[in-house]
């Protein structure tokens, strides 16, 4: 391999550790935003849809991850066993230290984007209800537009820090 093979191998796992970082800081994000949105959707006497959501939010990446290792397991599916494979990183240091597993990377990412259905669908069924307060009615559009931004920003954030950490030897 080649120095330019080798840099173009390390700027895609950079690119890979950095989204990975950058789904699980919106999934806390979000996490956090809807025990506190179940709080106002309690006081004010609306259905628990925030409840029900951040349990799925919670209970289903292990249970998709589990799902991913032991169906690749069983079958010959090419698409699971690619997904369940972990590939061999150059940069194994960034690997170990944000515990980075393609299984794990996978599952969060569909559960986020399943999340932000879900929480389209409360603001669609909130919005379908009328004469709703306004600090619940605009609740679900904060949590997804503060996700998907929250995301975007860590993304660009890691792939900043990360090569800066690399060259300074602070990994």
């Amino acid at each position: 391999m080649n120095q330019s093979d080798r840099a173009t191998v390390m700027r895609k796992e950079i690119r890979i550790i950095s989204n990975y970082r950058a789904v699980l800081i919106s999934k806390f994000f979000i996490i956090i935003c809807l025990a506190i949105s179940s709080f106002f959707v309690g006081y004010y006497g609306y259905a628990a849809s925030p409840i029900y959501i951040l349990l799925l939010f919670l209970i289903l990446p292990p249970i998709l991850s589990f799902a991913f290792r032991d169906y690749s397991a069983r079958f010959d599916n090419s698409f699971f066993k690619y997904i369940a494979k972990d590939t061999p990183f150059v940069l194994s240091s960034l690997k170990r230290k944000y515990s980075y597993t393609r299984v794990s990377y996978m599952s969060n990412s569909i559960l986020f984007f399943f999340t932000l259905l879900l929480i389209f669908f409360w603001q669609y069924s909130l919005t379908s209800i009328g004469n709703i307060n306004p600090i619940v009615l605009y609740q679900p559009n904060m949590i997804i537009s503060g996700g998907i931004l929250i995301r975007f920003i860590a993304i660009v954030y890691y792939q900043i820090k990360l090569p800066f950490d690399l060259s300074h030897n602070k990994i």
